[in-house]
């Protein structure tokens, strides 16, 4: 008996982590580091490196459950010590799950005007979305909300996807000037 052969094979889903793409624009938060958690208000969040995932914290001085009936988050500028151009639009996807519960996101090229709320009810991994901006910035910062009505229940964010639309220059469709002939004896006239 030898060695057998099989057709079948095993895959595994891994989400990357920390994944940036600066000249593709894109950009993971992945919830494994802190480095771009900005401020935590509206509640309670938990931030959580070791399980890569944000949840709503504790309610009370015991660690959940019970969670927090509601929190908020607010990043730091994603594409800060990056030169960009103005920011004008963003594709989004959460990776997450809701439980049933409440998980909204809101986004800024400037850190002062924000887009609407967005939700995602009952998905874990939706399609991505185009949110645009109408007021003008270099910058990223993204917002998200939980809630939850059962103490018991929170709902998980495990990853947030960019990728970024810049207003850059365009690019010249000629980088030399082409040659110019100005010696009467090389002109050539064409008669019709």
């Amino acid at each position: 008996a030898g060695s057998q052969w099989s057709d079948d094979f095993q895959a595994t889903l891994y989400l990357s982590h920390r994944a940036t793409n600066n000249g593709a624009h894109y950009f993971v938060e992945s919830f494994d580091t802190i480095n771009d958690l900005g401020a935590i208000s509206d509640g309670y969040i938990n931030w959580d490196t070791n399980r890569a995932l944000v949840e709503l914290g504790r309610s009370g001085s015991n660690p959940p459950p019970p969670y927090h009936p509601n929190g908020t988050v607010t990043s730091l500028d994603v594409l800060r010590g990056i030169a960009n151009n103005n920011i004008l639009s963003v594709d989004f996807q959460p990776v997450m799950w809701d439980f049933g519960k409440n998980i909204e996101y809101q986004f800024s090229n400037n850190g002062t005007s924000w887009t609407i709320w967005l939700s995602f009810p009952g998905q874990s991994v939706p399609n991505a979305v185009t949110v645009p901006f109408v007021s003008v910035g270099d910058k990223l910062f993204w917002r998200m909300r939980l809630n939850s009505t059962a103490p018991q229940i929170s709902p998980q964010v495990y990853q947030l996807r960019f990728n970024w639309q810049e207003n850059t220059s365009p690019i010249a469709c000629f980088t030399v000037n082409p040659n110019l002939e100005v010696s009467a004896s090389r002109i050539i006239l064409i008669k019709v």
